[in-house]
């Protein structure tokens, strides 16, 4: 080793990242999809969680501002895209006209 090296392991040049039990998105957590849905225990968490992160990238590329995204718009989707393992993974007309209308009646405030 060089004069200039310290005698680290990799380890001790990790920072350690606190363990994240449930992620939010703009507020909405599993548990917030889970009570909408009727969902209990935990089994599903991981599917949850993967449906909630889809959800939120396709409202704000969608032009919903992450501020503007609720709970019940993320559930719609959520409950859209699992359909409890039928395979369709449509969004509803009901979620398409929410996205739609939470994108576009916001623009004024800008303003």
């Amino acid at each position: 080793m060089g004069a200039t090296e310290e005698n680290t392991t990799p380890a001790e040049n990790v920072e350690e990242t606190p363990a994240v039990t449930e992620e939010t998105v703009t507020g909405v957590t599993v548990s917030d999809v889970k009570k909408a849905l009727g969902i209990t225990g935990e089994y599903q968490n991981d599917t949850i969680q993967i449906y909630l992160d889809e959800v939120k990238d396709y409202l704000i590329r969608a032009g919903v501002k992450e501020k503007d995204i609720s709970k019940g718009i993320v559930a719609r989707g959520v409950a859209d895209l699992w359909n409890y393992g039928a395979g369709e993974g449509k969004l509803s007309s009901y979620f398409h006209e929410r996205a739609a209308q939470l994108a576009l009646s916001y623009e004024d405030e800008e303003s």
